[in-house]
């Protein structure tokens, strides 16, 4: 009887994978062709085209633009994109390039390539060291900013959910909300971890005539791809999340995820740095976006919770987990 319940379960995670496999190609061959139909937002990946937020002598930040790498990765599907910032700032800033690196500059984190927005580099041992300790004892503050399918009824809430593989060898992640809600087993949730974001409201409209909600969202902790699988798991999906949109074929309409690192502040002793790369979420940038009510500014929602973010972070700690959050993939 054990038998057969394990060859069943055995079987089914073999069609999960299956199905997760041809849902990736599925999903690579559509989003093509509605580019290629469309071309209304079609983004042009330049190796010139680097928005630089900050320099110092210590750390280059730059706005990463949407679909470029943060650096490319040794055997990676990703590096089938090419561009990446490491590429961009070899060329244009060859003077900076540290030759006692692998990749020339010491990222300080890292960005999913949908994800727009501040990315830090040290261009010193000295501030790479800095930075990697501010990052690991959570010194530092990110903020994120995102639009998301639906109208987000609160003003403000707190998902606390844990975040694992789905299935062992593939690089999508679930939560236990999720699978149930997409009918798998337990069995393919990977290594689950406790996950902690804070969300709050911006402002409700519409993108592309459809129901929008503009989103604040602050990560606790740091789990790979945290923010995308914590707004698919409440019902309020990512929009033009490839991965976690409102189906398995995801959402590809939309010409890029809106997701987007607004913010990063860095409290280092010797210099303080508060980062900010231009929210691309507005009637200016993108007429499909429709702002209607608004509850308040980005940047009051971010300095009126400053306290709440830090208490958050300790209570989290206090759980004796130290290493939960140090610096992850977003």
């Amino acid at each position: 009887m054990n038998f057969s319940i394990a060859k069943s379960a055995a079987l089914q995670l073999r069609l999960v994978k299956l199905k997760l496999r041809i849902n990736y190609k599925y999903k690579q061959l559509r989003s093509i062709l509605i580019r290629l139909v469309s071309g209304r937002y079609f983004i042009k990946m330049d190796i010139n085209n680097l928005d630089v937020v900050y320099r110092s002598n210590n750390f280059i930040a730059v706005n990463k633009q949407p679909w470029i790498l943060t650096y490319n990765i040794s055997g990676s599907d990703e590096n089938t994109q090419k561009l990446s910032v490491e590429d961009q700032l070899r060329k244009i800033y060859p003077e900076l390039i540290d030759r006692t690196t692998e990749r020339g500059f010491r990222f300080a984190h890292r960005l999913d390539g949908p994800t727009s927005g501040v990315l830090l580099a040290a261009l010193t041992y000295n501030a790479s060291t800095a930075a990697n300790y501010a990052f690991k004892h959570r010194l530092c503050s990110k903020y994120y900013i995102a639009l998301v399918r639906g109208y987000i009824p609160w003003s403000s809430t707190v998902i606390d959910m844990d975040v694992g593989q789905l299935c062992e060898d593939t690089n999508r992640f679930t939560s236990s909300e999720l699978n149930l809600s997409l009918g798998l087993p337990p069995r393919c949730m990977y290594k689950p971890k406790r996950a902690v974001t804070m969300l709050k409201v911006i402002s409700r409209g519409s993108y592309d005539g459809r129901p929008a909600t503009k989103v604040l969202l602050e990560p606790v902790t740091g789990r790979t791809h945290q923010l995308r699988v914590h707004m698919k798991s409440i019902g309020f999906p990512i929009v033009g999340d490839f991965t976690y949109g409102e189906s398995w074929a995801g959402d590809v309409w939309p010409y890029r995820t809106m997701l987007h690192a607004y913010r990063l502040r860095v409290p280092f002793t010797d210099e303080y740095l508060d980062l900010r790369a231009a929210d691309p979420f507005t009637g200016a940038t993108d007429p499909l976006w429709e702002a209607g009510e608004q509850l308040a500014t980005v940047d009051e929602l971010i300095d009126t919770g400053v306290d709440e973010l830090f208490s958050a972070k300790e209570q989290f700690i206090s759980t004796g987990n130290v290493d939960d959050l140090s610096h992850k993939v977003w």
